[in-house]
């Protein structure tokens, strides 16, 4: 199991099973392939497309879950959660990897990656992925300078521009 580097304890110990009367868990279980989703709390579908396909990257996924930015979970906020954006991904990518639930809710995450004003995502409004990708790239490369994974975008992501002049 994945540890959570700050809190010592695995954080498959940190997913929660569904109780209750109404609770049927074929119908509450990963797909047949078997995926995990990202459940959408209003309009955030551009963030949850951007953020499956960043998961199903291999090479990315385990770069962000291998990476220890050795900094304490930041929950000096009014929701007590870590305000850390590479602690609240690191979360999701191992609740995907780990669950037998159908999918994750993004809330902590939603609250964790700010806007240019340095407010939470806000779920009812939608916005453009381009500039989600580019926050996010931005927020992933600042968090990860600190560590041995510092080149896992460039190494994933990155690409070279090439002009080629043919002459005939």
């Amino acid at each position: 199991c994945i540890r959570d580097r700050y809190m010592g304890e695995p954080l498959c110990s940190t997913i929660t099973t569904r109780k209750g009367w109404n609770y049927i868990p074929s119908c509450s279980a990963r797909s047949k392939l078997g995926y995990a989703g990202i459940e959408n709390l209003g309009c955030i579908c551009y963030m949850i497309a951007m953020l499956q396909q960043f998961y199903m990257i291999p090479t990315f996924r385990y770069g962000i879950l291998a990476a220890d930015d050795r900094r304490p979970p930041d929950t000096d906020n009014p929701k007590k959660v870590d305000d850390n954006v590479l602690h609240q991904l690191q979360k999701m990518f191992a609740f995907l990897e780990l669950t037998e639930r159908e999918d994750y809710n993004p809330s902590k995450f939603c609250y964790a990656f700010k806007d240019f004003d340095g407010l939470p995502t806000n779920t009812g409004v939608q916005q453009d992925a381009q500039e989600f990708l580019n926050l996010s790239f931005d927020r992933i490369e600042n968090l990860l300078k600190a560590t041995p994974e510092k080149y896992l975008l460039q190494s994933v992501f990155g690409g070279k521009t090439l002009s080629l002049i043919h002459i005939s």
